[in-house]
């Protein structure tokens, strides 16, 4: 799916700001909930607010509201801050960009699903299962439509089937887009990919883009005769609640009219905890259970059906959430519900939980799906709440995602779908390393494990005597087939015969359990198989490694870690190393304990500043060939001894830590995956998010600094904290303790990003690195200046800390250098040694500032720069760059005026950074806020 992205940047620029001469009551706000007064979350609950994300569990949320809104959450002792002051104008600007051209239109989805029905007869059946309020009432409105997507689609096969369904909820328009993106991913699929294939012939897929037709068509229109208010925050159907014969909203903005259709489902539905009875709120649940054409709509087409699994798409929050969502009490079934969440945000990083976790909803479509055992079976119902604050339109509420963030959104919930999709079949799980190339004659033995599904209806135990390895030498059927004969512990082991003339061979596994339900490896198989080529070798192996960029005179070792692999085996893999060009020396690499990585150690010899050492790995495979790869393949690696003390942790931890916290020191499997140099760093999580209510601190062993004249620490690291709407949740920062004392933060040079909340009890109100994503989501480099501490003793500390809620990858250090002078030798010969890998625009800090900030880009190599500063009408205000630059690290401090030395208003302010080189050319935006 291309997405049509036709917002410039200057356009974005407009979203932001409130139109002069225009007023209007309703407001986007955010609202701390105290934890400490948790009779006053409740009855904010029910006040029906229309709340759009909940940034903390309990802690704060983020809503649409009026006036005498604010005025009831004032009264119950909440505190809240205004985001947008003029909703309704920020929509007219946000309409007017022609932002929506990159959605889909109710009948633009309905003309295409009924192209691809046509174009596609043998698998794709469209069936109208419902009119909407509008319809029933002879006002126009729309058929429900949902589409079926199996083998054999007109009959109802003894298949398992799910329901995924979006747009409930009338603004959250992107939902749709991910459902007629996996409808035209399976057609377009269908023969092609084996899983996608395995899928349409052995289940029923049914797909609805829309629940809410009414309501996702209002959204678009942009007009109400008997409303000024823009319709673009509208959440309900369209019902006529007070039978006036005229869709008014309200005073408020979002009654009178219209029924929130995810609280009118028949499950524990009245519950005021969770919906309203007042028609002019936004959660008001409807006259009684199913009092709305829509959810009737979809009520009795489930009740026709036997879904094993259903999906129904919201935004926003990166949630996936499932039932309960009326009460904080775990369902019978949690331990499965919690299984298939967390293999689904495998694929996205979604945050798993209750639907409750989020916040109290009564008759909602998941708890009904669950819950109601008596016209239906057990239907396992999940909500993902796609988007975020983060990836919205600059400004705007998670509803609308900025248009460079609309395809991540789709793709990230299509691995989802696909696997909840073959889970529902509830098939013998199958895993089994796959055979490599071989130059033997055979046999071929293999094993495999075998273990039971995950139970969605009945529990069925395994048929021991079904695993089956079938085997093929054309790629096609006919296949030869044996058996697996188990050997304890869930193994099971056979073997493929040798055969003399095949030059490669195909295999796949089957498992059933005693109802007959089989499982296969790999998934789509037969159409799909694992292979391995037998015969000569004539393939090299693959080396893949991360160069070290510098040394310490200081060192007693230079580390050299490397994953090799090969597709029959590796025999030998050499380090061939020379020092300043002299004579060229070799050891043998040695295999570590993590997989494929071989390891060697250059000793020095009498080190000195300015010197270099240059290096080559060379790898030789087991083949009778005995092929030969090497890396780089001309040339050599290179890195410089420098005059400091330098940390690459490829050998020893180096560091310790002082805290039972998150700091771990090895190769990182989450987060940035890989060590900015060579394979090894210290991470807050290896292979994850840090923990809730930790203090983690990292210490370094005590550095002299005698007889120093000046000093820096110089560490790159890579972050990704939590933060929302401005509020550094949790963070990390660098503290100094000189001669033994007390321990004190220490700032870098280019300043933090930000200071921690309260909420916070480890690093309450300290500066930190956190922040959106865009301030660490990279390799960085940070700089620290010593020289006020030169001629002591100093132990540094990375001291980082999370409050009691929601977790990120964490904060990743490498190359970790205390510099005692620059060298120009080294500088001569280096030039880019330190140079950044990549080109960023940093965030601005302080931010909002007053009378100054400054601004930190990277540079990954040489360029023509330009850095300016744009008002919210994309006026150039000042240019701060235009000249070309060396790579580095550069920053600059805009004091607040315009090109003509005037102080510039308070109000929301773009910088943006343009850098033209050969064979590049980069743009990056970021907005800042300037206070009175």
């Amino acid at each position: 799916m291309k997405t049509k992205l036709i917002v410039s940047w200057l356009v974005i620029l407009l979203f932001a700001g409130t139109l002069p001469g225009q007023e209007s009551t309703r407001k986007i706000i955010q609202i701390e909930l105290d934890r400490e007064n948790p009779a006053a979350i409740k009855q904010f609950y029910q006040l029906g607010i229309d709340v759009g994300q909940i940034d903390r569990v309990n802690n704060a949320v983020t809503a649409l509201v009026s006036d005498e809104d604010i005025r009831k959450i004032t009264s119950l002792g909440l505190k809240s801050q205004v985001i947008i002051g003029d909703a309704d104008g920020f929509a007219r600007q946000l309409r007017a960009s022609g932002y929506l051209e990159n959605f889909r239109t109710y009948d633009q989805m309905v003309q295409e699903m009924h192209d691809i029905a046509a174009a596609h007869p043998d698998i794709v059946k469209l069936e109208d299962i419902g009119d909407s309020y509008e319809k029933t009432v002879g006002k126009g409105g729309y058929d429900i439509w949902a589409m079926k997507i199996s083998d054999n689609v007109h009959i109802e096969e003894d298949e398992p089937e799910v329901f995924y369904f979006a747009n409930i909820h009338a603004r959250e328009i992107i939902t749709p887009e991910i459902i007629m993106y996996f409808i035209n991913y399976l057609v377009d699929n269908y023969g092609v990919d084996p899983y996608v294939t395995y899928l349409v012939n052995n289940r029923q897929i049914w797909l609805c883009p829309s629940g809410n037709p009414d309501g996702h068509a209002y959204v678009f229109t942009g007009s109400n005769p008997n409303d000024s208010r823009d319709p673009l925050w509208w959440r309900k159907n369209k019902r006529d609640n007070n039978n006036n014969g005229i869709f008014d909203t309200g005073s408020t903005g979002y009654g009178i009219d219209g029924v929130d259709l995810n609280r009118n489902f028949g499950y524990m539905w009245g519950n005021d905890n969770g919906s309203s009875g007042n028609f002019n709120d936004p959660t008001y649940r409807g006259t009684a259970p199913f009092s709305e054409p829509e959810s009737q709509a979809i009520r009795d087409f489930v009740i026709k059906h036997n879904f094993i699994i259903s999906l129904s798409f919201h935004s926003y929050s990166q949630l996936w959430l499932y039932p309960w969502g009326h009460t904080n009490i775990l369902t019978p079934d949690n331990y499965i519900f919690v299984a298939l969440a967390e293999s689904c945000v495998a694929y996205n990083d979604y945050k798993p939980g209750t639907g409750y976790s989020l916040y109290p909803v009564s008759g909602c479509t998941d708890d009904w799906l669950y819950g109601e055992r008596t016209e239906k079976n057990k239907i396992y119902a999940f909500t993902p709440e796609v988007g975020s604050s983060s990836e919205a339109v600059p400004g705007c509420w998670g509803f609308y995602p900025d248009p460079i963030f609309i395809e991540k959104q789709i793709l990230e919930n299509q691995g989802p779908m696909l696997y909840l999709a073959y889970a529902a079949g509830e098939a013998p799980i199958i895993e089994h390393t796959p055979l490599k190339d071989t130059e033997s004659l055979g046999p071929y033995s293999l094993t495999a494990k075998i273990k039971p599904p995950i139970v969605l209806t009945e529990l069925v135990p395994l048929d021991t005597a079904s695993v089956k390895l079938f085997y093929t030498a054309t790629g096609a059927a006919p296949f030869d087939s044996v058996f697996l004969q188990p050997t304890g512990n869930d193994e099971y082991f056979a073997e493929i015969p040798g055969m003399p003339l095949a030059e490669t061979i195909y295999y796949c596994i089957s498992a059933s359990d005693q109802s007959g339900k089989t499982g296969w490896l790999p998934r789509g198989a037969p159409m799909a198989t694992f292979s391995f080529a037998v015969g000569e070798d004539n393939i090299k192996p693959s080396i893949a490694h991360t160069p070290i960029t510098l040394g310490s005179i200081y060192a007693t070792a230079y580390v050299i870690n490397a994953l090799v692999t090969d597709n029959i085996a590796i025999a030998t893999v050499k380090l061939f190393y020379r020092k300043n060009g002299g004579q060229l020396d070799s050891l043998e690499m040695t295999k570590t304990s993590h997989t494929d990585e071989y390891q060697g150690i250059i000793i020095p010899s009498d080190p000195k500043a300015g010197d270099y050492y240059e290096y080559q790995i060379v790898a030789y495979d087991n083949s009778r060939n005995k092929n030969q790869a090497q890396l780089p393949e001309t040339d050599f690696f290179k890195f410089f001894l420098k005059n400091s003390l330098f940390y690459d942790f490829e050998l020893e931890a180096s560091f310790t830590p002082i805290t039972a916290g998150d700091w771990e020191w090895g190769t990182p499997t989450s987060g940035p995956k890989s060590s900015r140099s060579g394979s090894r760093l210290w991470a807050t999580n290896l292979s994850g998010n840090y923990n809730d209510m930790t203090a983690s601190i990292l210490e370094t062993p005590e550095i002299s600094l005698a007889g120093k004249d000046s000093a820096k620490l110089v560490f790159w690291h890579w972050y990704l904290i939590e933060y929302s709407d401005g509020i550094f949740w949790d963070g990390g920062n660098v503290k100094i303790s000189v001669n033994r004392g007390p321990f004190n933060v220490i700032e870098p040079v280019n300043g933090y990003d930000g200071i921690v909340d309260p909420f916070n009890t480890f690093l309450a109100n300290e500066p930190c690195f956190g922040g959106p994503p865009s301030n660490g989501n990279f390799w960085r480099q940070e700089v620290f200046d010593l020289t006020p501490y030169a001629g002591n003793s100093i132990k540094i500390r990375f001291h980082f800390a999370s409050d009691q809620a929601v977790t990120e990858p964490g904060w990743y250090i490498d190359d970790v250098e205390i510099m005692f002078e620059e060298l120009t030798a080294v500088a001569e010969n280096n030039p880019a040694a330190d140079a950044p890998v990549t080109f960023v625009l940093v965030q601005n800090y302080p931010n909002p500032f007053n009378p100054e900030t400054r601004i930190q880009y990277h540079l990954a190599r040489p360029g023509e720069v330009t850095l300016e500063i744009y008002n919210l009408l994309g006026k150039k205000v000042m240019s701060l760059i235009n000249q070309k630059q060396a790579a580095g690290i550069h920053s600059v401090t805009w004091d607040g005026k315009d090109e003509f030395s005037n102080e510039v208003a308070s109000g929301v302010y773009f910088y943006r950074l343009m850098v033209k080189g050969d064979g590049f050319d980069h743009s990056f935006t970021k907005k800042m806020v300037k206070l009175q």
